[in-house]
């Protein structure tokens, strides 16, 4: 299973543009029959479901990828938002302070692995989908 594809709310995948194109040409080359296709998706779908269980593949709820592309706030943010926490709320849950948390969420302040870890865990996320590509 690639470590660049990821889920998105269960509905979509978000994968890099070279392995799309990469597919596309394999399907295009190779068209499978019905039954295979079936048994390719169930074969995904199992890879994606054990990755998530294993946790080298994080899901993202859409509602976070829109407050994070349409809504213009970071990942912190975004997940404090989507778990209808106020800044004080997660410096409780983390032990940090709002004001810091509110700096990182701003941009202004760069959060250490520490930091990213507690914020992970009070976010009930990964810290991979904390992190900014």
């Amino acid at each position: 299973m690639d470590r660049d594809v990821q889920i998105i709310s269960g509905d979509y995948v978000l994968l890099p543009r070279i392995r799309y194109d990469q597919l596309l040409e394999q399907a295009r080359r190779h068209p499978l029959t019905e039954a295979e296709q079936d048994r390719h998706d169930a074969d995904l779908v199992n890879d994606m479901l054990e990755s998530v269980r294993n946790g080298s593949l994080s899901m993202i709820p859409a509602e976070v990828v829109d407050l994070v592309l349409d809504g213009g706030h970071s990942r912190v943010r975004a997940w404090r938002l989507y778990r209808d926490m106020t800044l004080a709320d997660l410096a409780k849950k983390t032990r940090l302070t709002a004001s810091y948390i509110s700096q990182i969420e701003l941009g202004k302040r760069a959060a250490s692995m520490a930091v990213l870890k507690k914020l992970a865990k009070a976010l009930g996320t990964g810290i991979d989908a904390l992190l900014a590509d």
